[in-house]
C-alpha cells in the first residue's frame, strides 16, 4: 500500500518529505535477507534517482545486470516500499501479521525479472498507522522478535509515519520524580500494562485498574536495531 490517504489535518501540519536520499540502503538488504535468506544475489537495492520520475519520493524497479532485479529509492522507507511491491506483485510473496493469515515467503526460481521499468511514486507525503489502543490491546507483550517482524512488515507496505507509544510512561516517570513523587505514588497513578490505553487516553488516571504498573514495563532491555 504504497498510496494511501490520510487526514487532510495532519498534512496541513506536518512537513514535506525531505528530497534528498534519507535512511540507508544496507538497512533494507538486511531486512531483505531476515526475509528470504540469499536474495540479495537477485536483487540489488540502492538510494537514488527514480528512472523516469520527476515526483520524488518515489521507487523505480527494472531488469538488472548480473543482480536480475534493481530496485532504487529516492529514501530508504521508498526502496523498502519498493522491495514489497516486487515481492507482492512480481514473486507471489505475502507478508502478513500472524492474525491475519501470516506470510506465505519463498524464493522465487528464478527471481521474476520486469519487461519494462516499474516507477511509482507518492501520492500524499505521509502513510500512517496505528492508534493508541492497538498498542496496548495487541503490542503490550511484543518482545524485540515481534516488533522486527512488525517493522520490517511496515517497512514493506510504505508505511512511514508510526505512532510510537512504547516508552512514554518512563518519560512521565522521570518528571514525576523531579515533582518530589515517590515511586510507588508514580506507579500507582498508571494503570496495568494491559490497560494503559486507559492512561494514554486521558480517561482513567490513578484509578488501580490492574495497577500499579510494574517498573520493568516502562524499562525493558536494550534490544538491537538497525534503523532504516
Amino acid at each position: 500500500m504504497f498510496v494511501s490517504s490520510v487526514a487532510p489535518l495532519l498534512l496541513a501540519t506536518l512537513p514535506p518529505l525531505p528530497v534528498p536520499p534519507q535512511g540507508s540502503a544496507t538497512a533494507v538488504q538486511d531486512l531483505l535477507e531476515r526475509l528470504i535468506p540469499g536474495a540479495s544475489a537477485n536483487i540489488s537495492l540502492r538510494l537514488g534517482d527514480c528512472a523516469e520520475s520527476k515526483e520524488p519520493p518515489c521507487f523505480s524497479i527494472a531488469p538488472a545486470g548480473s543482480a536480475q532485479v534493481e530496485i532504487i529509492g529516492s529514501g530508504a522507507s521508498e526502496l523498502a516500499s519498493g522491495l514489497g511491491v516486487y515481492l507482492r506483485e512480481f514473486c507471489n510473496v505475502s507478508i502478513g501479521w500472524p492474525r491475519g493469515g501470516g506470510s506465505r515467503v519463498a524464493a522465487p526460481t528464478p527471481f521474476p525479472v520486469p519487461r519494462a521499468p516499474v516507477v511509482r511514486s507518492r501520492a500524499v507525503p505521509y502513510t500512517y498507522l496505528m492508534n493508541v489502543c492497538t498498542h496496548i490491546y495487541s503490542f503490550v507483550w511484543y518482545g524485540w522478535k515481534e516488533w522486527q517482524a512488525f517493522l520490517d512488515w511496515m517497512a514493506l507496505s510504505g508505511v512511514n509515519l508510526f505512532l510510537a507509544t512504547t516508552g512514554q510512561e518512563e518519560l512521565q516517570y522521570r518528571i514525576f520524580e523531579q515533582f518530589g513523587l515517590n515511586d510507588t505514588e508514580i506507579r500507582g497513578w498508571f494503570n496495568g500494562p494491559a490497560f494503559l490505553t486507559w492512561s494514554r487516553g486521558q480517561n482513567e488516571y490513578g484509578a488501580g485498574i490492574a495497577g500499579p504498573l510494574p517498573r520493568s514495563v516502562r524499562r525493558p532491555k536494550p534490544s538491537p536495531t538497525t534503523a532504516l
